[in-house]
């Protein structure tokens, strides 16, 4: 991952070494997302719950990955930089072989979200979701087999 930003630090609990935190194996009891977090395992996401993981990663109240996940797992991720790469085995799903990016208005917010599609398996997606004017380089990064 290229363009890292500033580290942001845990605020409650012990710091753990920097590496990739599925969301999903280690936060799922969490008292505000547990739920939203145990629901991405079968569905994308709605805007308002990206904006609500952001706010409480802002908080540091959630782990942030500083690695890149293993390939073809799914899971949910935040990282913190402004450029997010993987291991590039993606076809982009937008016109003319660039990435797709939707746009979703939520109150004052604008949800910009990427998606890819596997190279060897079309049924494994990949979104990016970022908040630029409100989180900056914070960004939601979730994997899904359909």
């Amino acid at each position: 991952m290229a363009d890292a930003a500033a580290p942001l630090r845990r605020r409650y609990g012990p710091q753990r070494r920097p590496s990739r935190y599925n969301l999903q194996n280690y936060e799922g009891n969490h008292p505000a997302l547990g739920r939203i977090i145990t629901d991405s395992t079968q569905r994308w996401l709605y805007p308002w719950e990206i904006i609500r993981i952001l706010r409480y990663a802002e908080a540091r109240d959630i782990d942030i990955s500083s690695t890149k996940p293993r390939r073809g797992f799914p899971g949910l991720y935040v990282y913190n930089t402004l450029r997010y790469t993987d291991h590039r085995q993606w076809q982009n799903e937008g016109a003319a072989g660039l990435i797709a990016w939707q746009t979703r208005v939520v109150g004052n917010h604008t949800v910009l979200m990427g998606q890819s599609r596997g190279l060897q398996n079309y049924l494994y997606r990949k979104r990016i979701h970022r908040v630029h004017r409100r989180f900056r380089s914070l960004a939601v990064v979730h994997y899904r087999y359909l």
